[in-house]
């Protein structure tokens, strides 16, 4: 077989790996649990790491939580929370300001600082999302609260140098792929 040849089915073979990987043909896991209430795609090369021991949210006990990545430094922790009432109810600076404050006190936790403030959706619920760092860079998080009704859905993705490539990827296609219910 000639180079041209040889060269046009490589390219072929990349761009269908591409193409595969980037369709969600990339084998990835999906997490699934009845108890959890929610769902969420993460990469086939991440392992269980179990459900999360303590609270990421002071004085109040996660109802579902599980964590899945590289090790217990590089990874995504998924919970639930029940709210007092459902979230529809609270008028939303109020709401905002609560949100801000729980994101302050891991930040303040762990000794980092937020660096940046986002909202969107994720799950089809209204999200708010802050990403931290370490004072020296080296440790980053992204801390994801989404809301609907009774239930408060929590990611955190946290990732050092080894995971810096993996673990925001993931983080990405955790909450794009995530889902209530």
């Amino acid at each position: 077989m000639g180079w041209g040849r040889a060269a046009s089915l490589l390219i072929g073979a990349l761009l269908a790996g591409s193409l595969a990987t980037a369709c969600g043909g990339g084998g990835d896991k999906t997490f699934t649990a009845a108890s959890a209430g929610f769902s969420f795609r993460y990469p086939s090369s991440f392992d269980d790491l179990g459900a999360a021991p303590g609270r990421q949210i002071q004085g109040r006990p996660a109802a579902y939580s599980h964590a899945v990545g590289m090790d217990t430094v590089n990874f995504i922790l998924a919970s639930r929370y029940v709210l007092r009432r459902p979230f529809e109810s609270i008028p939303r600076p109020a709401f905002q300001q609560s949100v801000d404050a729980a994101a302050r006190a891991i930040a303040t936790a762990e000794e980092a600082r937020i660096t940046a403030r986002s909202t969107g959706t994720m799950g089809g619920a209204p999200l708010f999302v802050y990403e931290l760092s370490s004072p020296d860079g080296t440790q980053r998080s992204t801390l994801a609260f989404a809301f609907r009704g009774l239930g408060e859905y929590f990611l955190r993705c946290q990732w050092d140098a080894a995971g810096q490539k993996a673990v925001p990827k993931a983080c990405d296609t955790a909450r794009s792929t995530f889902k209530i219910g």
